[in-house]
């Protein structure tokens, strides 16, 4: 048990810090938040400790789980027109 600590403190890290960028976002409005940093950045640490330990040919994980990051994020990163922004709170148009 003592050899899967530091894989679990690992995760924890990458957890932690993909959490908090999400949160700032969050906190700003865009759509991607906490959830989908934090999902986002837990499955680039396990595909990293996996390539880590397959070896070289695990490295070749990384780039369908990019593949994927990107399909998942492009949409919701993606910045809203401005005739489709809501209108501030009071305004009339």
């Amino acid at each position: 048990m003592s050899h899967a600590l530091p894989l679990v403190a690992r995760l924890l890290l990458a957890f932690a810090l993909t959490y908090v960028l999400g949160f700032e976002r969050e906190l700003r409005g865009s759509p991607a938040g906490d959830r989908t940093f934090s999902l986002i950045g837990v499955a680039g640490a396990v595909i990293g400790l996996l390539a880590d330990h397959v070896g070289l040919g695990g490295a070749l994980l990384v780039v369908p789980v990019l593949g994927i990051a990107i399909a998942v994020l492009a949409p919701v990163l993606r910045p809203v027109p401005s005739e489709r922004r809501p209108a501030p709170e009071g305004a009339r148009g």
